[in-house]
């Protein structure tokens, strides 16, 4: 008996993690949007336009 009640707590958990679950897909959607325009030329061109810059500036700082 008491390992059945065991039993039925963990499947109490198992249940709310399958609700989350199925919105969890809807989350990946939502990041997805946001990568692709922050990805698309902010992101992209802030790093490599960041990268020359510092290195530009390096040079500047000892000179």
């Amino acid at each position: 008996a008491p390992a059945a009640a065991e039993a039925g707590g963990d499947d109490g958990p198992a249940v709310a993690e399958g609700a989350p679950t199925g919105a969890t897909p809807v989350e990946p959607t939502a990041p997805t949007e946001l990568t692709e325009p922050a990805g698309e030329a902010p992101t992209a061109a802030d790093a490599l336009e960041a990268a020359p810059d510092v290195d530009e500036v390096s040079d500047g700082d000892p000179v």
